[in-house]
């Protein structure tokens, strides 16, 4: 969306905030979704996309946010 500059500057904010020492911040790229919900939304298939990636950084980030 918007030719990537949406996705480089929330990469920014977060690649700041870690380096300002906040650990519990990360970016989380979701790219693919097919947004054929209602009024071009996400679709219920798109959020399964969008919780898994959101899973899988949960997951690797076994510092922050420990089992």
């Amino acid at each position: 969306m918007a030719k990537g500059e949406i996705e480089a500057e929330a990469a920014k904010v977060a690649a700041t905030l870690r380096a300002l020492g906040d650990k519990r911040v990360d970016y989380v790229p979701v790219n693919g979704l097919s947004f054929t919900g209602c009024h071009a939304h996400p679709s219920t298939a798109d959020d399964v996309v969008i919780a898994d990636r959101i899973a899988t950084a949960i997951d690797a980030h076994h510092d922050v946010w420990p089992r």
